[in-house]
């Protein structure tokens, strides 16, 4: 059962339903519309009120959860294909570390960090703004969500700008701009560090999803990964990744 509190605003005149989390819905269709509930049958009063009928029954309603929803279906397919992608990049990768084909691997390994980087933020950019439009923190300090979707967009952003989009300029034979070279060797100076920060920080964040959610989507490991081999040369797999999580979260 979720309890939900129906707060009646007086100017301008509407009504809002509150979590007890404090998520807020304008109204009650975009409640049925964005709630957070899993995939199930939900059974709720008409309009979200409580009222009866000519026999003094109350007026009861059927729906499903917004999970079951085409457009949410649709995005974790698009999660699915993102896993697939940067799958294929990691394992060329991989390849890439012990025979001749280097530059082709290099070539795939960077444009799997593009195409899952830019797909991660725009992923992690939804949420927060989902968040902000629901009256709910986006600060990354006061809220464990809005902290896991702010370090998925700088390290989605970072992987894209400093490791992905020059590496794939370079295989096309482009010519890269001296800002670009300059941010690339300022940035090499403390990227040992910046980058065992990141992945240390990475890490713990996916540990606190798992001790809170017990479930992790499949790309976020996958993106775990590839930033590992990428940016340590360290092989690690999707099932080592998730053995290292459920280990450290016991």
């Amino acid at each position: 059962m979720l309890p939900l509190i129906r707060i009646f605003k007086s100017y301008p005149n509407n009504t809002y339903f509150v979590e007890p989390e404090g998520r807020t819905y304008e109204t009650w269709a975009d409640f049925l519309d964005k709630n957070l509930l899993p995939k199930c049958e939900i059974c709720y009063p008409s309009m979200g009120w409580y009222q009866p009928d000519e026999n003094g029954y109350c007026l009861l309603e059927f729906n499903k959860s917004a999970d079951c929803d085409t457009s949410r279906k649709l995005a974790k397919k698009g999660d699915k294909a993102a896993t697939i992608v940067g799958a294929g990049g990691v394992v060329l990768g991989v390849i890439g570390l012990f025979t001749p084909l280097a530059p082709v691997a290099a070539h795939a390994l960077a444009a799997s960090v593009v195409t899952t980087g830019i797909y991660g933020t725009a992923r992690a950019g939804y949420k927060l703004r989902d968040r902000s439009k629901h009256g709910q923190s986006v600060n990354p300090f006061a809220s464990r969500d809005s902290f896991q979707n702010w370090v998925a967009i700088i390290g989605s952003t970072v992987a894209i700008q400093t490791h992905g989009l020059p590496f794939l300029q370079i295989n096309r034979g482009k010519k890269i701009k001296k800002s670009v070279l300059m941010n690339m060797s300022s940035s090499s100076l403390s990227d040992k560090t910046n980058d065992n920060a990141f992945i240390m920080g990475y890490v713990m964040n996916i540990i606190d999803k798992y001790q809170h959610e017990k479930i992790i989507p499949e790309i976020e490991y996958l993106q775990f990964c590839a930033f590992v081999l990428f940016f340590t040369d360290t092989i690690i797999s999707m099932e080592k990744a998730e053995n290292i999580v459920k280990n450290v979260s016991f």
